[in-house]
């Protein structure tokens, strides 16, 4: 803490007071025996009186002008404090302004999070809920799949007549088909179907690579990828000609 600047004018006052006294003692001539016989007689000139109050004048004039300069100082002071103090109050209201503001910032994200949060509670029930539906329906239709494949292979086994075989034939095609389709229904069904297939198929080629005496492939393609480049190209090269099917595989067609 800070002392003040105002100071009391003790040199004017010392002086008027002194003044004061000699001005008494040299009035009351019952008195005079008190004071120095030269200064009485120095004290009775008139200009010398003069002089003594022009002294105490001047220094009520310092203490004046040095009580002015305080002031001064001290007003200096006190606006900085008052800024000081306007700058702390706007930045404690900034801070509050921007607490609410946050606070209720906060108060949104805790809503959209409650919000969420039911929202993916109630998503995880349902989801649940069908997944207990969907693994009980898969139960059954494997139940039924199996059925269905076991009575259509003891019907093809009991060498029915031509036109019932192919119809045996047909109707457990589909049904694998069907199966396949089913199985089929999410993305990793489909990953492990197609690396299945492939890797079937690769067995199927080295087999038939090791084994020189099997001159006919094991299976045939239903799509051959040969026929899906010259489709993919037709629009560019244009209609393929005599010499573009001489260089198919024997069996292959271009259409």
């Amino acid at each position: 803490m800070t002392k003040s600047l105002l100071y009391f004018p003790w040199p004017g006052a010392l002086a008027s007071v002194g003044l004061i006294l000699l001005l008494v003692l040299t009035s009351d001539p019952a008195r005079v025996w008190q004071l120095n016989e030269s200064l009485v007689v120095w004290l009775s000139g008139y200009n010398n009186k003069l002089l003594l109050f022009a002294g105490v004048v001047i220094l009520l004039v310092f203490d004046f002008i040095r009580f002015r300069r305080a002031g001064r100082a001290q007003d200096v002071k006190l606006g900085k404090l008052n800024a000081q103090l306007d700058e702390f109050f706007k930045s404690k209201n900034a801070l509050q302004n921007k607490a609410q503001k946050y606070s209720g910032h906060a108060d949104k994200l805790k809503l959209f999070i409650s919000d969420r949060l039911l929202e993916y509670i109630e998503y995880d029930e349902k989801f649940l809920h069908f997944k207990s539906i969907a693994s009980e329906v898969r139960h059954n239709g494997v139940i039924c799949y199996d059925r269905v494949v076991s009575v259509l292979e003891q019907a093809l086994e009991q060498d029915p007549e031509m036109e019932d075989r192919q119809r045996y034939q047909d109707a457990l095609n589909s049904v694998l088909y069907l199966w396949d389709l089913l199985d089929l229904s999410t993305t990793d069904n489909i990953a492990i179907y197609v690396a299945n297939k492939l890797y079937e198929c690769e067995e199927l080629h080295y087999r038939k690579v090791l084994d020189e005496e099997e001159s006919e492939a094991l299976f045939s393609p239903l799509f051959p990828a040969r026929r899906a480049a010259f489709r993919a190209v037709r629009g560019f090269i244009g209609e393929a000609g005599e010499a573009g099917n001489e260089q198919l595989v024997e069996g292959e067609v271009y259409c």
